[in-house]
């Protein structure tokens, strides 16, 4: 009975010992998930989420003046090899038959996508001539085919959101000079107002003090927790167009809380897995190695020049992987029907030898 009491206290001890050494050895692998992010752990998941999206172009487009714009946006969710990213509406404008986007990666990929049938759902009807969306939130949502593994952000709950709370804005901004080399940017901020409900005609719901910048549209907003908490609109105000609030919309940014776009996904019966909390330690780190890669492009012009030559290249090799792998199930068919007529010698047979 003593021996048995003394070596219960011996394994408690044990056990305290060893739970005491797992937490100061596991407390960095743990850290993200108990407690605020730094700046630097959020923009290694943003470098990691935020993708640039723009329309295809051909050659001479540029050279001509024609006007070409890109916006940003986040990758949400996946369903297999199918990637969802989330968007402004006014980024991908109308619907417009034989139109072509691209969405680059942070591995420096490319991704098409053909502007017909849900490829792009669009959840806001945008007007090319007045330049906002009329009706409808000012959102959509674009979805691309990879076998690559991407970083999907972290859904957060926007309703938890208060007045002064930290976040953080990713985006692509356009430079002034139109140069071609382009570089993702963080802009940290507090959150300035929070709408009871958001605007009608374009689901704008959170004001922002973060310094924002054209081609930023549809880039992610971020918690102190790395969570996705909201989708970036518009910059400051600009005359008599304003965000929320006339005075507070002349110093803030604006944006589309996340708890809107999942309602009204909901609504369009549009089922996403997304990536619950908490943001996982392996993804920031690996958006602190790739960083660098991911968030610079030395030529976006040629980037997205002849996206319909690089969609039959895309194409062509999903052909020869599926004739690939046609040919290796026939091979397998005959390879099973051949031992079906000719099996092979019971080991219980007798040896002739």
């Amino acid at each position: 009975m003593i021996f048995s009491k003394r070596r219960s206290k011996l394994i408690a001890f044990i056990l305290a010992i060893s739970t005491a050494i797992a937490i100061i050895l596991l407390g960095d692998s743990t850290r993200a998930n108990t407690s605020s992010l730094n700046t630097k752990e959020i923009d290694a998941i943003a470098s990691q989420t935020t993708v640039v999206i723009g329309e295809g172009l051909r050659k001479g487009d540029i050279e001509d003046g024609n006007e070409w714009d890109t916006g940003s946006g986040v990758i949400v969710a996946h369903n297999h090899n199918t990637y969802y990213v989330l968007t402004n509406a006014h980024v991908v404008r109308e619907p417009r038959e034989n139109r072509l986007w691209g969405i680059r990666t942070a591995d420096t990929q490319v991704h098409v996508v053909a502007d017909t049938g849900e490829n792009i759902i669009r959840f806001g009807t945008y007007d090319n001539l007045k330049k906002q969306t009329t009706s409808g939130y000012d959102l959509a949502l674009m979805k691309f085919q990879s076998n690559e593994e991407y970083v999907v952000a972290v859904m957060g709950n926007s309703e938890k959101l208060h007045q002064d709370d930290p976040v953080l804005v990713s985006g692509w901004p356009i430079p002034e000079d139109l140069r071609a080399n382009r570089k993702r940017v963080s802009e940290r901020g507090k959150v300035a107002k929070i709408a009871e409900e958001a605007e009608q005609n374009s689901g704008y719901s959170i004001l922002y003090s973060s310094q924002t910048a054209p081609g930023m549209s549809g880039g992610p907003v971020y918690n102190q927790k790395g969570e996705l908490v909201g989708v970036h609109a518009a910059g400051r105000s600009r005359g008599d167009r304003y965000c929320i609030d006339p005075v507070l919309s002349k110093n803030n940014s604006c944006g589309i809380q996340t708890v809107h776009f999942i309602t009204e996904a909901q609504a369009k019966q549009i089922q996403l897995n997304y990536n619950p909390p908490p943001v996982s330690e392996s993804e920031i780190a690996r958006g602190e190695k790739n960083k660098q890669r991911a968030d610079f492009i030395r030529d976006i012009y040629a980037l997205f020049t002849d996206l319909e030559q690089l969609q039959n290249k895309l194409d062509k090799r999903r052909d020869d992987l599926e004739n690939l792998e046609r040919r290796l199930e026939q091979h397998l068919q005959l390879f099973d029907r051949d031992n079906l007529l000719s099996p092979s010698r019971s080991r219980s047979e007798p040896d002739n030898n």
